[in-house]
């Protein structure tokens, strides 16, 4: 019996410190809100995201921070946009938007971007009273890149 209360003590106390952890992940996560954001994909069926910002750079017109939103579901089978957001509430989540990130030089959100473990990007579909939360994977950065709406 002593060992069945130790181990059910024990195991409320790992669920306990893991559940506080999950959520000091979620703090910590980036959470980037586009009001403008569009997604496109690619031929396969995987979603790219780009944030674009006028360049700093006297040499190019723009710099591109490209992410992939991994909607993939096996395979080469891929799920659509409505199956992987999540809705939010903008009042409820800490988030950056794009003129905040615009702040920062060329390098220095490249680096910021790149030492992220997690990142979210919050949209508005057009159509949709609610706002939609995606998990997304940045991929690096490319000078005068555009992503051509549908």
């Amino acid at each position: 019996m002593k060992t069945f209360i130790t181990f059910s003590v024990l195991f409320i106390l790992i669920s306990g410190n893991m559940a506080a952890q999950t959520n000091n992940d979620t703090e910590k996560a980036l959470t980037i809100y586009d009001v403008d954001g569009f997604v496109n994909s690619d031929e396969n069926g995987l979603f790219h995201y780009i944030i674009s910002l006028k360049s700093k750079d006297s040499l190019f017109t723009s710099d591109g921070y490209k992410f992939i939103i991994d909607n993939r579901l096996g395979f080469d089978k891929y799920a659509d946009l409505k199956g992987i957001g999540e809705e939010v509430s903008l009042d409820s989540v800490k988030y950056l938007d794009i003129s905040e990130l615009s702040k920062f030089t060329n390098c220095e959100l490249h680096n910021f971007l790149s030492l992220q473990t997690k990142i979210f990007v919050i949209f508005k579909p057009k159509d949709k009273a609610q706002f939609y939360k995606y998990p997304i994977i940045y991929t690096g950065t490319q000078k005068n890149i555009e992503m051509l709406k549908n």
